[in-house]
């Protein structure tokens, strides 16, 4: 019980926290701590009404010595304790001390009566804390009592329970609990595009590309998904699916509307798309955008592999002269063949003995380069010969080939 000059001190000073004259109840307060020092009640509960003018701040660093300290006085009714133990916690969480909250929440579990269920409020602070402290199972725990209760009250769960559930198995690596976790949240917060987006890189983590094109296929539908990483990896799989076509245009559309950047990764996975559709026309294009950005010659052969199944000597001779001054090839010599032979078609001799010399540097086109070379020593002296330059040579043995094996 408290005295009249108690009473009536914590009385004046809750009219002052009402009118938030914070630091005038803490002066009176104090006045009473130092009168009532010895009697553990009142001073229980001044040390937690001055705890509390700072947690009303934002101040929680000067309210937890204070709440500590009322802790330890021991001085309050079960009832008032149990309140004192779980706002010591709070005030612990917001300091980001989760061991020392979770340490006063045990002390708050093993004195409350076990016949009144928790609010949610409270499980959701005891889900929290245990994921913050590394005990994921409990956390868990926790968050499915608060998703049963809901369901119970036929409410929709907290969202927060389940991304509770979500972070923990994300944290093990335990991607197909959190597909299923995913799956739950898409069917109670449909609009919400992270979780689409979420369910889909956790369904191509199992390898689960059909699903994932699924997901993507619903979430770009519905307009929910339209961040670069979801509609790069929308047009991989599509290609993977055997849509390339639809890929390509997709792609193609979202640059030209600028709703995806013009990037070097953007431009070569829309030639990926084109050629896996077989569209020469627009992976020409294409290819022609992407190739001067590549960090190697590879896309300026592949024109010239296209070029050459249509005859066209100049593009093949332009890309593969492009694709060497690039770099980065791995069959250097036969690129010289192959823009040799282009050469030989345009009836660019000199060029061409020009180029089947470099040629002769490496192992793999030595023989065929040397070939070309005999080759055309024998129609210049077919030439000479035309014009009464020079004697015919004979034609030189070994098989020329107008395409470089």
């Amino acid at each position: 019980m408290l005295n009249h000059f108690s009473y009536t001190r914590m009385q004046r000073a809750q009219k002052l926290i009402k009118k938030k004259r914070y630091n005038a109840a803490r002066r009176v307060l104090r006045g009473l701590l130092s009168f009532e020092r010895y009697d553990k009640y009142p001073k229980a509960l001044a040390l937690e009404m001055i705890a509390n003018t700072y947690m009303f701040q934002g101040n929680y660093h000067a309210a937890i010595p204070l709440l500590a300290e009322a802790v330890r006085t021991n001085g309050l009714p079960r009832a008032q304790e149990q309140d004192l133990l779980y706002n010591t916690a709070i005030a612990y969480a917001n300091v980001h001390k989760s061991h020392a909250a979770l340490q006063m929440l045990n002390q708050y579990l093993a004195g409350r009566n076990k016949a009144k269920p928790l609010s949610q409020s409270k499980t959701m602070f005891l889900a929290q804390i245990h994921y913050q402290v590394g005990d994921l199972a409990g956390a868990r725990s926790f968050a499915r009592q608060v998703i049963a209760a809901a369901k119970r009250r036929g409410s929709p769960p907290p969202q927060v329970a389940y991304e509770i559930i979500l972070n923990s198995y994300v944290t093990q690596k335990n991607y197909v609990k959190s597909a299923a976790v995913l799956r739950e949240l898409v069917r109670y917060w449909p609009r919400q595009s992270t979780f689409w987006s979420a369910l889909a890189n956790t369904d191509l983590e199992l390898n689960h590309r059909k699903q994932a094109l699924k997901v993507l296929q619903i979430g770009y539908t519905r307009g929910l998904l339209t961040s670069p990483g979801d509609i790069e990896n929308l047009v991989k799989l599509e290609i993977m699916n055997g849509n390339a076509s639809q890929a390509g245009t997709l792609l193609q559309n979202m640059m030209a509307d600028h709703r995806l950047p013009r990037t070097q990764s953007n431009l070569e996975l829309l030639v990926s798309a084109w050629a896996r559709a077989g569209n020469e026309a627009q992976l020409g294009r294409a290819i022609r955008e992407a190739a001067p950005g590549s960090k190697t010659g590879s896309l300026f052969l592949y024109e010239a592999s296209i070029c050459f199944r249509s005859a066209n000597w100049p593009c093949v001779e332009h890309s593969v002269s492009a694709a060497l001054q690039k770099g980065g090839l791995s069959a250097v010599g036969q690129d010289y063949l192959l823009e040799g032979t282009a050469l030989i078609h345009m009836h660019q001799y000199q060029s061409a003995i020009s180029v089947f010399h470099k040629a002769l540097k490496y192992k793999s086109s030595v023989a065929q380069a040397t070939q070309w070379l005999k080759y055309l020593k024998y129609k210049a002296a077919l030439e000479e010969a035309r014009h009464g330059t020079a004697p015919v040579s004979k034609k030189p043995h070994g098989t020329v080939r107008n395409r470089p094996s």
